[in-house]
């Protein structure tokens, strides 16, 4: 039971599921009593929380076998295709016919993404035609941000959970390569000093 607002807001912004998802963590359960009897209980419930997870979406693969192209290119292709919202890019070192080494380049898309990236493809590599492959299935761990103070600065970690559990930590690269410079102390402290302020903080 509803009213024409609230089926208006729920076809608008909700997606229907049998039950709460497997990564919901609710925080607050409420009921309210409509003043209608009916024959079936007037009772509204909703639960507030947090969704773990991410919405299912329909995935390809864009891939081009690619042997003529400046490898100096690559890089930049990268860039455009990951701001044109590709979920990850990457290449396959292959051979070709007469043994002609090449890559192949591989590009996970979403369906909204998939008809500009493969624009982008062909105005921006050699490319004279594309395979498309549908992804049945994309398993994704959450992920969280979180900033930590070193001696050296702040750093912005990253914190990957799977069914609730943490399964990942990582410091932010660019972040941790910054403050080694400014500071002149290895790399490879600054990341192990924002990995274990991180923990620290996360009780482990």
């Amino acid at each position: 039971m509803t009213t024409p607002t609230g089926a208006a807001v729920i076809r608008a912004m909700g997606t229907f599921a049998e039950n709460l998802p497997g990564d919901f963590q609710p925080e607050q359960i409420a009921y309210g009593a409509g003043t209608w009897n009916l024959s079936i209980p007037n009772v509204l419930r909703m639960y507030i929380g947090d969704y773990q997870g991410r919405e299912s979406q329909r995935l390809s693969i864009l891939e081009t076998n690619i042997d003529d192209m400046n490898p100096q290119d690559y890089g930049y292709v990268y860039e455009r295709l990951l701001e044109a919202g590709a979920l990850d890019v990457w290449t396959t070192p292959i051979f070709m016919k007469k043994n002609r080494p090449a890559v192949t380049l591989s590009v996970l898309v979403g369906e909204a993404e998939k008809e500009v990236c493969a624009d982008l493809l062909f105005r921006e590599t050699t490319s004279i035609g594309l395979r498309v492959v549908p992804v049945g299935e994309r398993l994704e761990a959450a992920r969280r941000t979180a900033t930590v103070e070193t001696p050296y600065g702040e750093v912005s970690c990253k914190i990957s959970a799977y069914k609730g559990h943490i399964v990942s930590l990582s410091a932010e690269y660019e972040d941790c390569r910054r403050l080694a410079q400014e500071k002149n102390v290895p790399l490879k402290k600054v990341r192990a000093d924002a990995l274990a302020e991180l923990r620290r903080r996360l009780g482990e």
